[in-house]
C-alpha cells in the first residue's frame, strides 16, 4: 500500500464543490485514462475501489458549499493505493505531474507542482504490531455509512470494522474474520456533523475523534486483527465515497 500527495497551483481563480472530491476523482481518472486506458476502464467497473482519494487541502475554506481556489495558491490531495497493481500504475505516471502540464479543476485553471510518496506499508506489516487496550481514530473529512439509501452517522464498531474488513478481504493476501461487536466498544467520542456538497446532491457526514477499547474477553488474536484494520483505515478510508474525498481518517495508538 502506498499514499501519494498530488500538489498543484491554481493559475486562474475558480471553485470546486464541497471537498473537491468529485473533481479530484474525475481528474484522477482522466490521468489514468490518458496513461492506461484499459486499466482505467477495468477500474471503473470494479465493485470495490482499490484506492481512496482525500479532500483538497490548502488555503481558504468552503463557503456556502463551494471551495474557492485562488490564483497563486498551492493545494493538494492524497491518493492511497491498496494493491501492488494500483501502485505500479500510479508510480509509472510520475512524468504527468510536471509544472508544464495544466488542467481544469472545477471552474479553476491549475498546474501540477509535484507528486510525492508520503507513506507506504503492506498488509502483513499491519498485522505485526502488538495491540494495547485501546486506540483512537480521527475522522478528518466527513464520514458516513450507507445502508438501504439511508446515511448512518455514528461509527459503531460493527459499521467501522465491517466496512474495513470488506475492503481488506478484497485486496489483502491474508483474509481476516473479525467479530468487532463482541470484542470492542466505544469508550469516548467527540464528533460533529456537516454537509458535503456535490454537483447534484449533498451528503451529511461526521468528523472528529472516537476512542475504542477492547473488551476483557477479546483474545490477543482478535485485538491484533482489529488493530490491523484500524491502521489500514489510513490508506483505505472508512465508509461511503472514500474515492471522492469522504472518510479520510488516521489511527492513534493509545
Amino acid at each position: 500500500m502506498e499514499q501519494y500527495r498530488l500538489k498543484f497551483e491554481c493559475v486562474k481563480d475558480g471553485t470546486v464543490f464541497g471537498l473537491g472530491g468529485s473533481e479530484c476523482h474525475g481528474l484522477f481518472f482522466a490521468l489514468l485514462g490518458q496513461a492506461h486506458p484499459d486499466f482505467s476502464h477495468t477500474l471503473h467497473e470494479a465493485k470495490l475501489n482499490p484506492y481512496s482519494i482525500g479532500p483538497i487541502r490548502g488555503e481558504g475554506c468552503s463557503i456556502n458549499g463551494m471551495y474557492p481556489l485562488t490564483s497563486g495558491g498551492e493545494y493538494s490531495f492524497t491518493v492511497s493505493l491498496l494493491t501492488a497493481e494500483m501502485g505500479a500504475v500510479v508510480s509509472s505516471m510520475g512524468e504527468l505531474f510536471h509544472p508544464a502540464h495544466q488542467f481544469r479543476l472545477g471552474s479553476a485553471d491549475c498546474r501540477w507542482l509535484a507528486m510525492e510518496k508520503i507513506t507506504e506499508s503492506d498488509y502483513l506489516e499491519l498485522l505485526k504490531e502488538r495491540p494495547g487496550r485501546q486506540f483512537a481514530i480521527v475522522f478528518s473529512s466527513p464520514t458516513c455509512f450507507r445502508r438501504q439509501g439511508v446515511n448512518l452517522l455514528f461509527p459503531s464498531p460493527e459499521l467501522v470494522f465491517g466496512n474495513l474488513a470488506e475492503r481488506w478481504n478484497a485486496f489483502a493476501p491474508v483474509p481476516l474474520e473479525v467479530e468487532a461487536g463482541e470484542n470492542i466498544f466505544v469508550s469516548r467520542y467527540n464528533l460533529k456533523t456537516s454537509l458535503v456538497r456535490y454537483a447534484n446532491y449533498k451528503m451529511t457526514g461526521f468528523t472528529g475523534k472516537i476512542e475504542y477499547s477492547f473488551s476483557n474477553s477479546a483474545t490477543d488474536e482478535s485485538r491484533q486483527k482489529i488493530l490491523a484494520l484500524a491502521r489500514f483505515a489510513h490508506f483505505a478510508g472508512i465508509g461511503y465515497k472514500t474515492g471522492m474525498g469522504m472518510g479520510e481518517c488516521r489511527f492513534i495508538k493509545k
